[in-house]
């Protein structure tokens, strides 16, 4: 009999595990905001995928929030149904992230840079520190493509080469610059990939993301699905299918919240600015 309760507690979990995460409920539509001039400098091969029409011009946007369900697995564990709810300016991201069980949070998480640094918290404990600076700034510029007014005159982000299907970028860190290699495949973005710290105290590893399902919402390209793996790795880590994205929302009060959750965070860690 014990050994049977044990079968069936084992079943409910694993099959709690098997259920998809609820959709996150996406925020009211933004206001418009016009457009603004592509910076000349880029390269053709990235210009034409942010600019739809070929006008020169994309969509003015502030911020983004992006609401998308799928897998993760952390460590070596199973594949595990979870949530995510990420807001963004153009410079700072928050991502809510919920793993769940019959589609319920059971497991929650944030990831983060704001003010220059980056965070991830999981289970109500934080991290911080460069590598999770180099880590989140790097996540955070992936997913630059959803926001074309990024590369707007005045761009911060130094993008060359395209005539092999591939553009070079340099984007801030700090008072410095990261790397990071974006490659085309049909005049499409299918990855980004640089060198990334994979935990505290480690090294830097390839890490990439990968775009598929690109189409066209409100002027501006964005995917249907997201995944992030670790080079050398037989499958990624993190899939994220895109069901909502909405531009120019008022995201101030998250990112201000985990400002403040990462200052005093790394005031306790003794890291100064």
């Amino acid at each position: 009999m014990r050994w049977t309760r044990g079968l069936l507690v084992v079943g409910a979990v694993a099959l709690g595990f098997g259920v998809p995460a609820r959709p996150v409920p996406p925020p009211a539509p933004g206001r418009r905001l016009g457009s603004v001039p592509l910076d000349p400098s880029l390269p053709d091969l990235l210009r034409d995928h942010l600019d739809v029409d070929g006008d020169g011009l994309v969509p003015e946007t502030n911020s983004v929030v992006l609401c998308a369900r799928g897998e993760l697995r952390l460590g070596r564990s199973p594949w595990l149904p979870m949530r995510m709810r990420s807001v963004r300016s153009r410079t700072e991201f928050v991502s809510d992230i919920a793993v769940t069980w019959w589609g319920m949070p059971v497991l929650t998480g944030v990831d983060a840079y704001v003010a220059g640094h980056g965070l991830t918290r999981v289970a109500g404990r934080s991290t911080v520190g460069p590598e999770i600076d180099q880590g989140a700034n790097l996540f955070l510029w992936s997913e630059a493509l959803l926001v074309p007014s990024t590369f707007a005159v005045g761009t911060p982000v130094k993008a060359t080469g395209g005539q092999d299907g591939t553009v070079s970028l340099q984007v801030p860190l700090g008072t410095g610059v990261d790397e990071a290699v974006l490659t085309f495949d049909e005049l499409v973005p299918r990855r980004f990939a640089a060198l990334r710290y994979q935990r505290v105290g480690g090294d830097k590893r390839w890490w990439h993301a990968d775009y598929r399902g690109w189409h066209v919402q409100d002027g501006i390209r964005v995917p249907r699905r997201l995944e992030a793996t670790w080079e050398g790795d037989d499958e990624p880590w993190l899939t994220l299918d895109v069901e909502a994205v909405v531009a120019n929302v008022d995201v101030s009060e998250r990112i201000e919240q985990v400002t403040e959750l990462v200052r005093t965070t790394r005031e306790r860690a003794g890291l100064a600015d």
